[in-house]
């Protein structure tokens, strides 16, 4: 957005008869109410979030989690020699990865089990750890020697290594006319 357009929406916004700005907003809205208002307007709203965060669409998407892999978050990078694939994947047992390459992508594929079985949302404090299928496609920037690629887990650290392929030799084809 331009900055003249940003400048126009902003005297419209302090030109609204609808928005009175004050130091202290929140005190001019809110302290005509009683404490005891105030706690119980904040107690409904507590209430009602409470019940939004329990309510069944929130975890709809479990519901779907065979179907789709999650992303599997890595790092990238070169030596002189090789390419560098670096990823956590604490917890996940090394018979539970699969490593693939083709041509110019590898893909890595794995399955975090939670340790505890499936538990039910309403038990969770907080969820933010993602357990099930994961997979990863990186498409490779240099031409790699299939033959001599190599994986280590270390302390839930996966090394992907990818010695580079000589670099490409350039030559001229010369075109023919077919009678």
């Amino acid at each position: 957005m331009a900055k003249a357009q940003m400048k126009k929406n902003l005297k419209e916004l302090h030109s609204s008869a609808d928005i009175e700005y004050t130091a202290d907003f929140f005190a001019q809205e809110f302290g005509k109410m009683s404490d005891q208002d105030m706690n119980s307007a904040f107690k409904q709203t507590a209430d009602t979030e409470q019940s939004t965060w329990n309510a069944p669409a929130d975890d709809a998407w479990k519901e779907i989690d065979e179907e789709y892999d999650g992303q599997l978050a890595v790092d990238v990078f070169q030596t002189d020699a090789s390419i560098i694939i670096q990823s956590a994947v604490a917890g996940v047992n090394i018979e539970d990865l699969d490593i693939a390459i083709n041509g110019d992508m590898i893909t890595i594929k794995g399955r975090r089990q939670a340790q505890y079985g499936h538990i039910p949302s309403e038990k969770y404090f907080i969820e933010e750890c993602y357990w099930g299928s994961f997979s990863r496609s990186i498409i490779l920037p240099f031409d790699v020697l299939h033959d001599d690629i190599s994986a280590t887990l270390d302390n839930g650290i996966l090394t992907i290594t990818l010695p580079k392929a000589k670099k490409s030799q350039h030559a001229k084809i010369s075109v023919k006319q077919l009678d």
